[in-house]
């Protein structure tokens, strides 16, 4: 990798890095909304901080594909050099970058298609 493809590179995580900080305080918000929905009841309050919870998740999914997919290409690159202990962490990281994105999408699932046992109104007792 040249100096220019690895000053984009950390370019653009500077740009992740400042949607974080965007991620951050949505998710305070939310946990504000979800303080009074549970200490109220309100479904306006309800569904202000699912939308919130979904929005981050679905910003956390495209940068955690962005990752996985920079890994990847970054693994595809190295598949004609002598196997070594950099391939093998680029390969590892590959790895991890797949199960996390994994992982967001499975918090993206549940947030969606939730169904809080409090909401059913079952009586288990």
């Amino acid at each position: 990798m040249n100096k220019n493809e690895l000053l984009n590179k950390i370019e653009i995580e500077d740009y992740i890095w400042i949607i974080n900080i965007f991620i951050v305080i949505f998710a305070l918000i939310s946990n504000y909304y979800e303080k009074d929905y549970i200490k109220n009841n309100t479904a306006e309050s309800k569904k202000i901080y699912k939308t919130i919870n979904i929005i981050i998740l679905i910003i956390l999914f495209f940068i955690y594909a962005y990752l996985a997919y920079s890994r990847a290409i970054k693994v595809t690159n190295n598949k004609n050099t002598s196997f070594n202990k950099e391939v093998l962490i680029d390969e590892a990281n590959f790895i991890a970058a797949t199960l996390i994105l994994i992982g967001a999408l499975i918090y993206l699932i549940d947030e969606i298609i939730d169904t809080n046992i409090n909401d059913l109104n079952l009586d288990l007792l």
